[in-house]
């Protein structure tokens, strides 16, 4: 597989010779007063992250260039980057490639009088700024076959809380979401149950002080095969372990205006978006408008309970509820956009970090073994503009390297959601082999900033 890499074109401006001179390596000689000085290479290629010892030569007075001792430095020279987020240079002229985009890196004399600028430009060789056409590896695994609160039903959504600890949704009796907690690659510890709230397939964990709060869709309903779906409120609940809380029990609401939505929220960057999973509406408001609005009554139509299984209420109910809740309607959003399907491949969460929206797809296998699962990622801003094509994760590509980290045995791998946090990316997966048991994994890749 061809590997990231970046290109750093530096281009020399010496104060007193042109560029375009070559420059002729001779053995280091002392300079008491060098004519001028300049960096000694027009090109630097580094793999992604990694680092560079820049050269520099100082010109005598018989227009000969002898090369510097940077390690050294003992003239004192003065070494910077106008633009440290892009490339940083140190004092020994180690450059490293941070980040893309364009930066110019500077040398000078104490004072002053010499001095020369390089022109560099980190480019990416790959379509993809994500990391996912990574092959699987040990290091893309953060945690692997965890068992959350039921293993014969699937992970729907996940999230990271800052200390690294995960988060899962899942359905159970259709009418009923788990959602459980637990250290990376471990049992879950804590889990709270959500009744009659929807298909929980996209959440988002906002931390308060020591408290949290499960952003999720609302107030679904039955349908004729028995699924919640059609959710039109989000709900931000508090995470209680243990508790139940039934869909109209939730008092901090917002009501969307469309069915059957999901919903993500970045607290960091004021801003909460809503997916209309029928309608592919994909809408951004700044989160402190929407918390700013006054409530008010709205009505909602929902059909709930009376399945068979349903030991909390084994009657149907046909009714509305009156939620008081923040309307959205009346905000102008920041961003927006129809995001389409592409063949039969399924929607599997999606993300909203500093203006960028990941969306996930992804179907299982037949838990067969006989073909890959299949897993994509498409990245836009809020207007819909394709920052990233849409790109297979390569990890969930290779069964027979699945089958040796432990994963699965069968290569049974659906996408179940993305996050970004401290500039990492996550994908979680609904892993699951020959004994049938469902657990969760996610991958962990270090993504390309964007600048």
């Amino acid at each position: 597989m061809k590997k990231n890499s970046f290109i750093l074109v530096a281009i020399c401006l010496q104060t007193i010779c042109g560029c375009g001179k070559e420059i002729r390596e001779n053995a280091m000689e002392p300079l008491s007063i060098p004519a001028g000085v300049g960096f000694d290479r027009q090109s630097y290629t580094l793999m992604l992250r990694d680092t560079a010892a820049v050269g520099v030569h100082l010109l005598n007075h018989q227009g000969r260039f002898v090369p510097y001792d940077l390690s050294q430095n003992k003239k004192g020279y003065l070494l910077s980057s106008d633009n440290k987020s892009v490339a940083s240079i140190d004092q020994q002229g180690h450059l490293v490639a941070n980040a893309l985009g364009r930066a110019s890196i500077s040398i000078k004399s104490k004072d002053g009088t010499l001095r020369a600028n390089a022109t560099i430009e980190v480019t990416c060789d790959s379509q993809s700024t994500t990391g996912i056409i990574k092959p699987l590896s040990e290091k893309l695994i953060y945690s692997k076959n965890a068992r959350i609160r039921t293993t014969s039903a699937v992970m729907q959504s996940f999230d990271v809380d800052t200390a690294g600890n995960l988060y899962y949704a899942q359905l159970n009796r259709k009418y009923r979401a788990y959602v459980s907690y637990g250290a990376p690659g471990s049992k879950y510890t804590q889990v709270m149950t959500l009744n009659y709230f929807g298909h929980v397939s996209n959440f988002t964990v906002e931390q308060a002080g020591d408290d949290r709060y499960i952003w999720v869709d609302n107030y679904s309903s039955k349908n004729s095969k028995g699924d919640y779906w059609g959710s039109p409120v989000i709900s931000r609940v508090k995470f209680e372990n243990g508790k139940t809380v039934n869909s109209w029990e939730t008092t901090d609401n917002y009501y969307c205006g469309i069915s059957n939505i999901s919903v993500a929220v970045d607290v960091a960057h004021d801003m909460l978006t809503i997916l209309g999973i029928s309608t592919g509406d994909v809408i951004t408001y700044r989160l402190s408008d929407a918390r700013r609005l006054s409530e008010k009554t709205i009505p909602v139509h929902v059909v709930y309970g009376g399945e068979s299984n349903n030991v909390d209420d084994a009657m149907e109910h046909d009714t509305t509820f009156n939620v008081i809740a923040r309307d959205l309607r009346q905000l102008t959003p920041i961003g927006q956009f129809v995001s389409e399907r592409i063949g039969d491949v399924s929607w599997q969460g999606f993300e909203i970090n500093n203006g960028i929206f990941y969306q996930a797809e992804g179907n299982a296998n037949d838990n067969d073994g006989k073909t890959a699962s299949v897993a994509y990622l498409t990245v836009r801003d809020i207007s819909g503009n394709v920052l990233e094509k849409r790109t297979s994760i390569a990890a969930i590509s290779d069964m027979d390297a699945l089958n040796e980290y432990g994963i699965t045995d069968t290569g049974s791998m659906e996408a179940e959601g993305v996050k970004v946090r401290n500039g990492q990316l996550f994908i979680g997966f609904c892993s699951k082999g020959s004994d049938d048991v469902r657990t969760a994994t996610v991958f962990k890749y270090r993504p390309v900033r964007r600048r």
